[in-house]
């Protein structure tokens, strides 16, 4: 799959350093082939907790290192190809998209998707902006054939139209919250807060979510 303008991929890991090969085939390069490190975000801090204490769930649920957190340093304008090698048959990838320029909202984009098999690589590409926030979510899903599609896949057009308001937690901070903001079939203005663990489950017998934040450099 190709992709223009993709900016960033999916989500957290506690602790900090380089990326281990401890699930998916997955690397991102610059042409001609240079490997674009990745590091595991530290999630230590107070902030973090509910993006560390959801990481924890999840890997509970789906199995350890389900759902990783990395980022990786990039300068503006460079073009980077991301590769994920599918060692399962067979596996439903889709990359969504997180972006937000400076004195704007968050928006949020279904950029790639595509049904792979076993041996075949799933490639994007993209050219990385200028952009104040810049992180992007891969998903793989463990489907039996082309024709499965999660929700989000299912509206796709609406997904599309859809931005993200901002994240909150609860008192202990234990869960990630996200508020949308998108308008429903009818065109009326609706606005809906998700717990991350809820969004998560509505795919289609996932194997892992991996997020990719973008720090220019």
């Amino acid at each position: 799959m190709r992709i223009k303008n993709f900016l960033l991929l999916f989500i957290f890991v506690i602790g900090s350093g380089i990326m281990s090969q401890t699930f998916p085939d997955f690397v991102l390069i610059s042409p001609p082939g240079k490997v674009i490190p990745l590091e595991v975000e530290d999630l230590t801090g107070i902030k973090d907790q509910p993006l560390a204490k959801t990481k924890m769930r999840l890997d509970n649920k789906y199995g350890k290192d389900f759902f990783l957190l990395y980022k990786a340093k990039i300068a503006a304008g460079t073009q980077v190809i991301g590769q994920y090698k599918l060692t399962k048959d067979p596996l439903r990838i889709t990359v969504f998209e997180i972006s937000k320029q400076l004195k704007t909202d968050r928006k949020i984009r279904i950029v790639a998707t595509g049904f792979y098999q076993m041996g075949e690589t799933a490639e994007f590409q993209t050219e990385i902006g200028n952009l104040e926030e810049n992180i992007f979510f891969i998903t793989a899903e463990a489907v039996e054939s082309k024709d499965q599609l999660n929700p989000y896949l299912q509206h796709i057009d609406q997904v599309d139209n859809v931005i993200l308001k901002g994240y909150s937690t609860n008192l202990s901070f234990s869960v990630l919250k996200m508020k949308f903001s998108g308008k429903d079939q009818s065109g009326k203005l609706v606005q809906v807060t998700e717990d991350f663990d809820w969004l998560v489950n509505q795919l289609i017998n996932p194997v892992h979510v991996i997020s990719i934040r973008v720090e220019l450099n």
